[in-house]
């Protein structure tokens, strides 16, 4: 007669396997329940001023402690503050650099108002009104002919004072 070992093998340890799950499982669920029994409290009037301890004897009672922390609530920790993600709250910078009265808002001007500021003429404030939106007056270095940081004509702009990013 012939034994396929294999398949004979394979179902052992199919079985053997099962068995420690099986056996994991109630000596599992046993461990749990020790784990969770309690031992029964006496009951005691509410008007009484010792309290329970558990110990691992039976249960005794003792006064309680005067140094008693509350404990914080989550309702009262947990409470959210709105803020808004669209709208970014003002930087000092900007806070100063608001447009007053007279003055150029670079964001906003129609062309003709643009012209009013040093340095712009009718092609360069097409050119800005296509390059909006501005950070601060500082920007207008972007604009073609303004120049970078140092530059005169942008010097010339800022000490003019007509411009300004609101």
């Amino acid at each position: 007669m012939y034994v396929n070992f294999r398949n004979w093998t394979g179902t052992m340890l199919v079985a053997v396997v099962a068995g420690f799950i099986i056996f994991g499982l109630l000596r599992g669920q046993e461990i749990l329940s020790k784990f969770l029994k309690s031992e029964p409290t006496k009951a005691i009037p509410a008007d009484s001023s010792k309290v329970p301890v558990r110990s691992r004897g039976p249960s005794t009672l003792r006064e309680p402690t005067k140094t008693k922390t509350p404990t914080p609530s989550l309702t009262s920790t947990l409470t959210p503050t709105p803020v808004s993600i669209f709208t970014p709250a003002p930087t000092p910078i900007q806070q100063q650099a608001q447009c007053e009265s007279g003055q150029v808002d670079i964001n906003t001007a129609p062309k003709e108002e643009l012209i009013k500021i040093k340095h712009i003429g009718d092609v360069r404030a097409d050119e800005l009104i296509s390059l909006r939106p501005f950070s601060s007056v500082d920007d207008l270095e972007r604009v073609k002919g303004i120049g970078g940081p140092g530059s005169k004509t942008l010097t010339d702009i800022k000490e003019q004072g007509i411009a300004c990013v609101e």
